[in-house]
């Protein structure tokens, strides 16, 4: 159907009328006034027109059209393996224009992804919306991020039965619900019968179940459309190439409703892709960088997200954090929240913090404060005793003395490194809970918020206050790892691995080096937090919260 892979490159074939299909075979040769593909689609003289597109580095994309255009020299394994992962979103009973665009070709793996528009018909289109509406329906067996999937089954386009994922019991792929629960009497071989998905089916179960695209294949459907390709690595692409390696048609829904469908399952695409970088090897230059390093890329990394928030939004979202945290001490549990992890994140809210107010370093401003000293009692480790004395004496630390000690004392630099400092200044105890380093904590949580609200005429509070916010989370680190029988020599490794894996020089939810999410996820909304039923949050009549106008007349008359 596409011809000869050489034929692309550059040799001239004559156009040809197929009787069988009905449309004219396009003239294959390379663009020499490199019209736009709008007027190529007006003067080719066919019904159906098939565009193939893959990138390569040293040609641009006009130099081949009709049926293929790419940025460079095609490659003839490349193309054939194009054409077998096209025809099958081929409708040749149709005289519809199909634009179809391959891209992501891994060579090695001969990996496909197949990015299709086609112009269907408004009953597809109205099976697609309804498959859609399933998805919404989807159950989640567990506090896991699960993806939302919908299935419609047509035949003599008649809908046959229409399901969702875990929609007859918990973690049930829709694919299986519709076919072998619903519809398991049914025959549904044969040329007529559509299924309309919007999740990539699957290729890969554990056993004994069985791979939805081997259930689609088994039953003999005609043709497949699919909303979405599985973000799951493992099988992305895979089940549109088992498919079609099927004779199965493979078509995808058109960009507006794939949008929909993308947006639908944005939390199950942003799991895997954390997922994947998470699982992949962290870079050793992460885990040798120092900590002012750190504040800088945190800061950089999160700079046009966070631009429009004032220290005040930054300091709350710390408190969040920190909130997180204290499970810790309490013993709560929540789905789905694991404390410990939020350890990073809250290093990580600490660093914007400090950029926000414009510290210069934040290695200078924890050095000032704790040069390998308690800044009370300035040993190492803290003497409880002569702390309580020389704060009856002193209000605050004797910083002239400080800064003579910090000149005779290495200064750490990685992230571990503080970490193991403070575990000198401030040693865990095997025994320890962590009732009081987060009572601390929160006691010193609230004279940084304190910093913050004078800092526009007292700016030197926040130095002293922040070091000691970072100082208590470090000391709940060093009480997870006591308590977890960690070795010396590894203490401080753990969260230099963990804070990497969780900033890995990109956003883990846009995959950005220059994070492009909102300021507020959706799915940080009600992480921790409990939201009232109803319409009690809102500012209408049977709200519990006053519009501005009604607040200015309820509390503006009283003055």
């Amino acid at each position: 159907m596409l011809g000869h892979p050489r034929e692309a490159c550059g040799r001239r074939s004559h156009s040809s009328h197929d009787e069988r299909n009905g449309w004219m075979r396009p003239v294959l040769r390379p663009s020499r006034d490199r019209r736009s593909r709008q007027r190529l689609a007006r003067v080719i003289p066919c019904n159906l027109l098939l565009q193939v597109r893959y990138p390569f580095p040293n040609r641009k994309l006009s130099d081949f059209h009709n049926i293929v255009v790419c940025d460079g020299e095609p490659s003839v394994r490349v193309l054939r393996r194009c054409r077998s992962v096209a025809r099958a979103s081929l409708d040749t009973t149709s005289r519809n224009v199909i634009f179809a665009d391959i891209w992501q070709v891994a060579y090695d793996r001969q990996m496909l992804s197949l990015q299709g528009v086609v112009m269907t018909s408004e009953q597809d289109i109205a099976f697609m919306k309804e498959a859609i509406e399933e998805a919404k329906r989807s159950r989640d067996e567990d506090e896991r991020v699960h993806p939302r999937v919908g299935v419609v089954v047509v035949r003599d386009g008649a809908r046959l039965n229409s399901g969702h994922r875990g929609e007859l019991s918990k973690g049930e792929h829709a694919e299986f619900t519709v076919l072998e629960k619903k519809l398991s009497a049914e025959v549904l071989a044969g040329s007529t019968t559509v299924v309309y998905t919007t999740l990539e089916p699957c290729t890969t179960r554990n056993h004994p179940k069985v791979p939805c695209a081997e259930r689609l294949i088994e039953r003999g459907v005609k043709k497949v459309f699919i909303g979405m390709l599985a973000p799951n690595p493992a099988i992305h692409g895979k089940g549109l190439e088992r498919l079609s390696d099927a004779g199965i048609g493979v078509v995808l829904f058109p960009p507006d409703l794939q949008a929909v469908v993308a947006e639908l399952n944005r939390d199950f695409k942003r799991s895997h892709r954390k997922q994947g970088y998470q699982a992949a090897p962290i870079p050793p230059a992460l885990l040798d960088r120092r900590l002012d390093d750190w504040y800088t890329r945190i800061n950089s990394l999160f700079w046009n997200r966070n631009f429009q928030r004032d220290v005040t939004s930054i300091f709350t979202h710390l408190v969040e954090v920190v909130g997180g945290m204290s499970q810790l001490a309490s013993n709560k549990k929540k789905p789905g929240v694991a404390p410990e992890a939020f350890i990073p994140k809250a290093i990580a809210w600490w660093l914007t913090l400090c950029g926000k107010v414009g510290a210069k370093s934040v290695e200078d401003m924890l050095w000032a404060k704790f040069p390998l000293a308690c800044p009370y009692c300035q040993s190492a480790p803290h003497d409880n005793d002569l702390c309580q004395e020389r704060k009856a004496l002193h209000r605050g630390p004797d910083w002239d003395v400080l800064a003579e000690r910090g000149k005779t004392r290495k200064r750490p630099t990685r992230l571990g490194d503080w970490q193991r400092m403070f575990g000198t200044i401030f040693p865990a105890q095997q025994t320890e809970d962590f009732g009081n380093p987060f009572a601390r904590l929160t006691e010193e949580m609230g004279e940084l918020a304190e910093a913050i609200r004078v800092f526009p005429a007292a700016p030197g509070y926040f130095l002293s206050e922040a070091a000691d916010v970072f100082a208590w989370l470090m000391k709940v680190q060093n009480v997870i790892e006591q308590r977890g029988s960690v070795p010396k020599a590894e203490r401080g490794k753990a969260i230099e691995r963990d804070f990497a894996k969780a900033y890995p020089d990109r956003c883990l939810d846009c995959g950005e080096a220059s994070c492009a999410c909102p300021p507020i996820l959706p799915g940080t909304v009600g992480r921790i937090a409990h939201e009232v039923p109803g319409n009690r949050g809102t500012f209408r009549d049977e709200g519990y919260f006053m519009t501005n106008d009604l607040a200015a007349e309820v509390f503006g008359s009283q003055t």
